[in-house]
């Protein structure tokens, strides 16, 4: 994407951008061989069409997503793993294209992962905080992680109009 705009995306320099018009091309039934890789995992797919889909899985498009009428930038960061130096540059190119369409973004990190510290000081959530602290209609969407039933967590109770530290 950095020749997209050598000033505004500098940095930028590995990947690929795909048009609607590539995408589209590579599914509707004659592939044309540019897109690069596939979805081998699917879970952003899932969570694309659980934020924006169009319903148009059933004539009655009975299931839309909450922003039916949104755009999707897909940013593929990883395959099961994702580096921190990856999604640090995949927050630097939402909130650039956000910059250059001069559009709202809402960035949704469903990871599935445990790593990192948890308390607000690794380089991930930093970059995060940086993305999200300047305002300019920038939210970060982190999962809260699938492991409830992991002994990884630590739990216990405050009652009802008390306070307490857990």
């Amino acid at each position: 994407p950095e020749d997209r705009d050598g000033t505004n995306f500098s940095g930028l320099n590995y990947g690929v951008e795909y048009t609607q018009a590539h995408i589209e091309d590579e599914i509707d039934g004659s592939a044309a061989g540019f897109v690069r890789e596939t979805e081998t995992h699917s879970h952003g797919t899932l969570v694309a069409g659980a934020a924006a889909g169009n319903g148009a899985s059933l004539s009655n498009k009975k299931y839309k997503g909450m922003a039916p009428k949104a755009d999707l930038v897909i940013v593929k960061s990883g395959n099961g793993s994702f580096s921190d130096n990856y999604l640090k540059d995949a927050l630097t190119y939402a909130q650039k294209i956000a910059g250059t369409t001069g559009k709202p973004v809402v960035v949704n990190m469903s990871l599935g992962t445990q790593n990192n510290a948890h308390d607000g000081t690794s380089t991930l959530d930093e970059a995060v905080d940086a993305f999200t602290s300047s305002g300019n209609g920038r939210v970060a969407v982190v999962a809260a992680g699938n492991d409830g039933n992991e002994l990884m967590h630590v739990t216990g109770s405050v009652a009802n109009s008390t306070t307490g530290d857990i």
